[in-house]
C-alpha cells in the first residue's frame, strides 16, 4: 500500500480510556511501528468538542507526531453530529457528556509551529 490513514483521538491515557473504554497503548505502539515501516501515512484527528479538540490534546498529538518518519501531514476532521446514530445499531444509547453544538477548536497553529503539514478537512 502507498498511504495509510491513521486515526488518533486522545493522547492522554486516562482520558482515552474514559472516552473510548480502552487504553491507547496499542494505538501508540501501532503508530510507532507504522512510522518505522517506510510506508507514508496521514494522522487523522477527529475533533470532538471539549474532548479531542482541546489545546492540550492537539499539542500532545503535535509533540507525538513531530519528526516521525513517513508522516505526510495531520488532518483535523470536524465533528460529525451524525456519528451518534451508529450506537443504536449495537443497542447502545448515545449520551455524550460534551456539548455537541459547541464549535470545535480546529487550531492548526501548534502543528504549523512544529513544522508539521496540517489541514482541516
Amino acid at each position: 500500500m502507498d498511504l495509510v490513514y491513521f486515526d488518533v483521538k486522545i493522547l492522554d491515557p486516562g482520558l482515552h480510556k474514559r472516552y473510548t473504554g480502552r487504553g491507547n497503548q496499542p494505538i501508540l505502539r501501532n503508530l510507532e511501528l507504522l512510522s518505522q515501516s517506510g510506508t507514508a501515512y496521514v494522522i487523522r484527528v477527529p475533533l470532538i468538542p471539549g474532548v479531542t479538540d482541546t489545546q492540550a490534546n492537539l499539542a500532545a498529538v503535535a509533540e507525538a507526531a513531530w519528526e516521525l518518519p513517513g508522516l505526510q501531514r495531520v488532518d483535523l476532521l470536524p465533528y460529525n453530529r451524525a456519528a451518534g446514530a451508529k450506537y443504536a445499531s449495537v443497542r447502545r444509547k448515545f449520551a455524550p457528556d460534551y456539548d455537541e453544538s459547541r464549535p470545535v477548536n480546529a487550531n492548526t497553529l501548534v502543528f504549523e509551529e512544529a513544522g508539521i503539514p496540517v489541514r482541516v478537512t
